[in-house]
This record gives C-alpha cells, structure tokens and sequence, in this order.
C-alpha cells in the first residue's frame, strides 16, 4: 500500500530548501584593473565573512588581496605588492566569496 508524505513534511522540506537557499554564498569572478576589481551589488553585514582568490594569474602578481571601501553593498579588491602598496600591473581573474 503506497502511502503519502504530503501535509507536515512537504511543509517542512519547503522551509529547509528555503533556508538552504538563504544561507548559499554570494560568489562571483573579478577580473582586476590596474590591480583593483571593484564588486557592487551585494549584501553584506557586520558579521559578514569574504573569502578571495587567485582563479586565473595575469600580468605581475601581488602577494596578496586586501579589501577596501567595504560598504553594505559592495567593496573593492586589491592586488597588493611586498612594499604595501597596490600592484598596477595585477590583471588577474579573481574569485570571491561572502559568507554570512
């Protein structure tokens, strides 16, 4: 005998697929300009976690990625070299990622 598993249940897998989709991470590719991507259209919070990474290497490399202007909508990404400043000639593809 088939039985059903409608009602409580498909209520309840509806609010976890809900959840799910509210806790997915906003991610996407930035390619730098002169060393600085700058991403818009996001949503961030003060308990907001970003990640980023070399995806793709092009041009001079920096040694690392700082953020900056971090605003609740956006922020920018810098390649930046050994003495602290930006690397003009990074014009790497980037991945980011906000979690939270």
């Amino acid at each position: 005998m088939a039985r059903s598993w409608g009602g409580t249940l498909a209520r309840k897998i509806t609010e976890q697929s809900n959840i799910a989709a509210e806790l997915r991470p906003q991610s996407d590719v930035a390619t730098l300009v002169a060393g600085i991507a700058s991403v818009t259209g996001v949503t961030m919070t003060g308990n907001s976690y970003v990640s980023v990474r070399l995806r793709t290497a092009g041009g001079t490399l920096g040694v690392q990625y700082l953020l900056a202007n971090i605003t609740a909508t956006g922020f920018d990404i810098r390649s930046i070299d050994t003495a602290g400043a930006v690397e003009a000639n990074d014009t790497s593809d980037v991945q980011w990622a906000i979690l939270g």
